[in-house]
């Protein structure tokens, strides 16, 4: 799965709102789709809209 859009981005956000309310772990099926969905979010998330290295000093531990 790959998000290019905002309205996907949105979508994902509520695709994983109904995985969590459907108790996806019982599911393996719907455990792998939470999966694909959260790691495209990530990657979205990392292209538009990085954390810049001067944000995340005061993070290192």
């Amino acid at each position: 799965m790959e998000i290019l859009t905002e309205i996907q981005y949105n979508e994902a956000f509520k695709k994983i709102d109904s995985l969590i309310a459907e108790n996806f772990e019982s599911s393996e099926q719907k455990q792998q789709e939470f999966l694909e969905i959260a790691m495209a979010i990530q990657l979205y998330e990392k292209k538009y809209y990085p954390i810049s290295k001067l944000e995340t000093v005061g993070l290192k531990i």
